[in-house]
């Protein structure tokens, strides 16, 4: 049971989202459905990297600042999810299209160069044990 304790929490959090971006407009606009759309991806990337299969607990530690970022995008999500639903049509619908498709690019590339330079570590640290091993 404790396993699925994060996918519980996760996913009380997307109906939180999911509920708030649809209850407070009063009507739903193409912005409405492009919040819902990116807040599912910031739940999807969340899944991704906090679920995925680490085989040893190195590889978990080095998962967390993947997990940091993906954390952070999801809180980012969430406030301009809110905003958005809050002023609806006084936002227009291609400066919140930017906003969203820039954050998700930002984003992803920030966890993208974690996973770099957890490989680039992981090279290190085994050059580094090599060496020690040679003398």
């Amino acid at each position: 049971m404790k396993k699925y304790y994060g996918l519980i929490i996760l996913g009380l959090l997307l109906i939180l989202t999911l509920f708030l971006a649809l209850i407070i407009p009063k009507e739903y606009t193409a912005q409405i459905w492009t919040i819902l759309v990116f807040d599912i991806i910031s739940f999807l990337s969340q899944f991704i990297t906090w679920f995925a299969k680490a085989k040893s607990s190195k590889e978990t530690f080095y998962k967390y600042p993947s997990m940091t970022m993906s954390s952070t995008y999801l809180i980012l999500q969430f406030i301009i999810s809110t905003l958005t639903a809050i002023i609806n049509t006084g936002m227009p619908f291609k400066l919140l299209l930017i906003i969203e498709v820039l954050l998700l690019v930002i984003m992803w590339v920030l966890i993208l160069f974690t996973s770099m330079a957890k490989d680039k570590i992981e090279s290190l640290d085994s050059r580094q044990k090599n060496h020690h091993i040679e003398l």
